[in-house]
């Protein structure tokens, strides 16, 4: 029985670290008001308040980026940026940066 729980114990000690590298960690925000703007087709910013007297975030934008509309289970590309103007989200972005991964407009 001790064997087995010295085995047990060195496999977990060598997997656990390799299924950890492969997870995919993303920062999340709730906004109550975007402001997106276009600077090119598939590519710009948006500014997102996090109270009314916040000094809003900037965030960049890009062909990556996924707004999903939870309510129709649908997911767009940044062409569904455009209608969310003043609206409040909650927002996934890269850990350390600005990029914007995912757009969940609230009430959509």
């Amino acid at each position: 029985m001790i064997r087995f729980l010295k085995v047990l114990c060195l496999l977990l000690c060598f997997t656990g670290p390799a299924f950890a590298a492969e997870e995919i960690y993303e920062e999340v925000g709730e906004f109550i008001k975007l402001d997106v703007v276009f600077q090119g087709k598939t590519s710009g910013l948006i500014w997102a308040y996090e109270c009314p007297d916040c000094t809003p975030k900037r965030f960049l934008f890009d062909n990556r980026t996924v707004v999903e509309l939870t309510r129709f289970s649908t997911q767009l590309g940044v062409e569904g940026l455009d209608g969310i103007g003043g609206q409040p989200a909650v927002m996934t972005w890269i850990p350390n940066t600005t990029q914007v991964l995912r757009v969940l407009p609230m009430g959509y």
